[in-house]
């Protein structure tokens, strides 16, 4: 029988994927090419890493499966903030200083479907 905390992480990771799945299909639909989905890198994991008019876009999604949905940039806290900048500069670091880089951030209700995303959520270097 499988331990109880190894099954809620696997319900966590399994909850998490489907969220990056709709928030990959929503994108889809405003013209973004989805360029890679958990994009390990040396600080950190790339959710959804998309482009759009020149832009590359580093996406954080944060999946709710209770009551307690709101605005998705409530979800990331100032330590997701700066992992999220370190993220941005090892980016910069392999496409070049050149590259037009942007952080959104994607809440995901996972009962009702609903995507509340966030365009340039997390700014500064």
């Amino acid at each position: 029988m499988a331990s109880p905390i190894l099954s809620i992480g696997y319900q966590r990771k399994e909850t998490g994927n489907s969220g990056e799945s709709m928030v990959c299909d929503y994108l889809l639909a405003k013209q973004y090419k989805i360029l890679d989905r958990n994009k390990f890198m040396r600080t950190g994991e790339i959710d959804i890493l998309a482009e759009k008019g020149g832009v590359t876009v580093i996406v954080e999604v944060k999946t709710v499966t209770a009551d307690k949905f709101g605005q998705a940039i409530g979800y990331v806290n100032r330590k997701k903030q700066d992992k999220l900048r370190q993220l941005a500069r090892e980016l910069i670091q392999i496409l070049g200083d050149d590259r037009n880089i942007r952080i959104d951030v994607a809440g995901v209700d996972f009962q009702s479907g609903e995507i509340d995303y966030i365009e340039n959520a997390v700014t500064g270097k």
